[in-house]
């Protein structure tokens, strides 16, 4: 098990560089840990859109609820500010434009909330691709 959390910590650390983040930051740790806890969310049944909602929900979440309690200790205020620190060393022009572009469809006014949730969608889609094709499945062929 313990493999499988280091080579998940590590495609979401690849991403996050990807995407322009300095992950040299401290901060990078809190919201790898909010992205962990909200792929677990997926894994245990929320949909995406649930997802979002406790994404956003940053004050009564508990997502935000558990990590301020169980890992960091040290409090709602330290996890919220940690958050928005390293959303604010984010660099587009230190990005892969094409995985940039990919992943966060929503550009203008991307507040960190928003950029956990679509780093979390864009994990959650590309290991279950079929979620998006399954309606496909029963298309005809050679249809003229």
């Amino acid at each position: 098990m313990g493999a499988q959390q280091d080579e998940q910590l590590r495609e979401i650390v690849d991403l996050l560089q990807g995407l322009g983040y300095d992950i040299s930051k401290e901060e990078r740790k809190v919201f790898v840990d909010l992205v962990i806890e909200s792929l677990g969310q997926v894994k245990e049944g929320k949909t995406i859109d649930e997802v979002h909602e406790l994404i956003n929900e940053t004050h009564k979440s508990p997502l935000y609820v558990e990590l301020a309690y169980f890992i960091y200790e040290k409090g709602m205020p330290h996890i919220h500010s940690s958050l928005e620190q390293f959303q604010a060393s984010i660099r587009e022009e230190n990005s892969n434009k094409e995985l940039y572009d990919t992943v966060f469809t929503k550009k203008e006014d991307l507040n960190v909330y928003d950029a956990a949730f679509y780093v979390v969608k864009y994990l959650d889609e590309i290991h279950t691709p079929k979620k998006g094709f399954a309606r496909y499945n029963h298309t005809y062929k050679n249809v003229k």
